[in-house]
């Protein structure tokens, strides 16, 4: 026995370092190509976030130009020289960071042109505002120049982005493919050394030896099997005959499948498969792989005595007397339905966490962060390590009082779902607003086990809304007479300068013509104004 012994496993030992060897190998290959696609992808993010900032940066100069032709306030030149510098520094960003895409460079080339021209005319309009007054300033801005140019920039801006996202999905489509190709030749490694394995141990009959052994012991002390067995609860072990009909059966067997002894007792295997599989042949081909290779461990759909499904592992194990005789099988099923759920709720979650540029992070029921997105690094700047099993609202320094968070906890308890603007504050000490979404995560009792969060950065619409409330107030306080129609001559707007200069108050004038009110000689300047804030900075 122990030179047979010596005889299988030697070369067996040589074929697994080899394997390892091999497997290791690719490994390292895998990773370093991993790598590579991750640095790709990073590099594309990065030309999509600086084509973003752009657009804002376009934007919030028309934004500060504007401000400045409503309200001569040099503040909003300012912002706007600020905005205009800011765009030429990620257009800079995005011509070295495309230095190898001769499309995009050419993109850029228009980027630069177009900027420039919206620039430029950004400039005559503040020019023409502080000679000619605001009436010459909205007549330069009734001509749509400006808006010729911003739309050439958004449609360049856009197609530079649909190009990342081609080049994004080319590379994922390269990366499955390499990882699918690895998959492949490991797997069939293994099965390679399973199958050899198999043919040394049959040659020699090593492990025939040993499994007659124990099985023959187990089946002259079957009333301390069924003793044993029946105090396992989780799992369903049962023995067939030679041929797949049920002879032995456990207490947890009734559990996992919902069928007595007595019921099942002479049942053939193929009563916990469904139509499917059964038409599939599934249960003669695990029979039949399990009595060839002595064991056949599986996992897929089982099906109940009430016709119910459930996701089960299963062990068939071929049996062999000491003549070396088949006689049937053991078989142990585990019910892990909750298991594979659990496990594609994780694999799926960790997807969208991984792929997302919002910033996303998962606490446990204590709000103690178990995961954080690299979104949320780079929102509030803090690493991965910085901050698990830390309380969010304690790291970011959440303007959240005890009251608000109770309330926040009561409504997801309710609702499963909570939405709304937070101050945070980041790594570096800055301010931030942000939007959340915070929505629950509940195991099969429905218990709360934690929480996912997702948040994006609002700081600059929370900033613009209030310049624009703080312009309303400057009109609204204004002693000149300022006063907006639309296009029906219907008047949208009254200030106290205007109630002071007409007599009329807000409410008798809002919803009346100029005309109706007898101010028929005074209708231009308020058209001006009117048609000067509906068309922009162009």
């Amino acid at each position: 026995m122990k030179r047979y012994a010596n005889n299988v496993f030697t070369p067996v030992i040589f074929l697994m370092l080899f394997i390892f060897t091999a497997i290791i190998f690719l490994s390292f290959r895998q990773t370093a190509e991993a790598k590579a696609s991750a640095a790709m992808v990073a590099h594309s993010q990065e030309v999509l976030l600086q084509t973003a900032n752009l657009m804002s940066s376009i934007t919030e100069n028309e934004t500060h130009t504007r401000g400045f032709l409503l309200t001569a306030n040099p503040a909003f030149l300012k912002l706007a020289a600020t905005a205009k510098l800011n765009a030429g520094q990620q257009i800079e960003s995005l011509r070295r960071l495309t230095a190898d895409n001769p499309t995009q460079q050419t993109r850029i080339d228009s980027l630069i042109y177009y900027s420039k021209a919206r620039f430029n005319f950004s400039d005559s309009i503040i020019a023409a505002r502080n000679k000619n007054g605001l009436a010459a300033a909205a007549a330069a801005v009734s001509g749509g120049v400006g808006s010729t140019y911003s739309g050439m920039i958004k449609a360049l801006a856009d197609e530079m982005q649909h190009e990342e996202h081609r080049l994004l999905n080319k590379r994922k489509i390269v990366n499955e493919k390499a990882t699918e190709l690895l998959k492949r030749i490991i797997i069939s490694i293994i099965v390679v050394i399973v199958v050899f394995i198999i043919i040394l141990l049959r040659k020699e009959h090593v492990a025939i030896f040993a499994r007659k052994e124990a099985e023959e012991a187990l089946r002259k002390n079957e009333a301390f099997f069924e003793l044993m067995t029946n105090r396992v609860k989780e799992y369903a072990i049962f023995m067939l005959d030679g041929k797949g009909r049920v002879i032995n059966w456990n207490k947890g067997a009734e559990l996992v499948t919902g069928y007595e002894k007595q019921e099942i007792s002479g049942q053939a295997f193929e009563i916990f498969f469904n139509q499917q599989a059964i038409a599939d042949d599934e249960p003669r081909r695990a029979l039949a792989l399990a009595k060839t290779y002595g064991q056949f461990e599986t996992e897929g759909p089982r099906q109940r005595k009430d016709g119910s499904t459930f996701w089960a592992s299963m062990v068939i194990i071929a049996l062999i007397n000491e003549g070396g005789n088949f006689y049937g099988y053991s078989t142990i099923i585990h019910d892990i339905t909750e298991r594979k759920k659990t496990q594609e709720q994780l694999e799926f979650l960790s997807r969208q966490i991984n792929h997302s540029h919002d910033a996303i992070f998962v606490v446990d029921a204590d709000r103690k962060i178990k995961s954080w997105n690299r979104g949320a690094e780079k929102l509030y700047g803090y690493t991965k390590l910085e901050v698990l099993e830390n309380d969010p609202n304690v790291i970011l320094k959440t303007g959240l009082s005890e009251e608000e968070l109770n309330t926040m906890l009561e409504k997801l308890a309710r609702e499963d779902y909570w939405t709304g603007e937070l101050k945070r504050q980041t790594k570096s000490g800055e301010t931030i607003y942000v939007r959340s979404s915070t929505t629950t995560i509940r195991d099969n009792r429905e218990h709360i086990t934690g929480y996912v969060a997702v948040s994006f950065d609002i700081s600059g619409q929370k900033k613009l809304r209030e310049q624009v409330n703080h312009l309303a107030s400057l009109v609204e306080q204004s002693t000149e007479a300022i006063v907006s129609t639309g296009f029906n001559g219907c008047i949208l707007s009254w200030n106290s300068g205007a109630e002071k200069l007409f007599g009329f108050s807000k409410k008798e004038a809002q919803g009346k013509t100029l005309t109706g009110l007898g101010l028929t000689g005074r209708q231009a300047l308020p058209a001006t104004i009117k048609e000067l804030r509906e068309q922009g900075a162009g």
